[in-house]
């Protein structure tokens, strides 16, 4: 239902900016459902659902290369599920200032398949939320790649 909420939501703003004469094209706009945030040292590497990424020292360079390369316009206010690899937590208060306190956390154990992801994901919902995590220290649920199967731990 949050989900549907976030695609109108961004079907709104795009008429909104279509009846100021930008003439954004509704087809070119990419609600992210989920996002992957990997991090090694001290760059981190955002991956969508959508098939967008991008890399940066900050989250907001990553947003930013991720925007300039997109090929839409992506919405980061829709997403759901955020899957952090090993040692991302360090950037959830950055991202916090991109996306939605309501979306649900999980560590990620090998690569997921983003395209499918969502789909198991709302059949499984974190109870860690990033407005929880951010307001003190939770356990993230684990989500465990095996043999291209996502299977999930408390």
């Amino acid at each position: 239902m949050k989900r549907w909420l976030g695609y109108l939501l961004v079907i709104a703003v795009a008429a909104a900016l279509g009846s100021k004469g930008s003439g954004t094209d509704v087809g070119k706009l990419c609600p992210v459902q989920v996002l992957a945030v990997k991090g090694q040292g001290s760059v981190v590497t955002l991956q969508t659902d959508t098939g967008e990424q991008g890399t940066g020292r900050t989250v907001s360079q990553a947003v930013e290369a991720m925007r300039r390369t997109a090929s839409g316009e992506i919405f980061l206010d829709t997403v759901d599920y955020l899957l952090l690899s090993e040692g991302a937590e360090k950037w959830l208060p950055e991202l916090k200032d991109h996306l939605r306190p309501s979306c649900r956390l999980y560590h990620t154990y090998g690569k997921p398949d983003m395209e499918t992801a969502g789909t198991y994901l709302e059949q499984h919902p974190s109870q860690v939320t990033l407005r929880l995590w951010l307001a003190g220290e939770w356990n993230l649920p684990k989500l465990i790649i095996r043999e291209g199967r996502m299977e999930l731990e408390p």
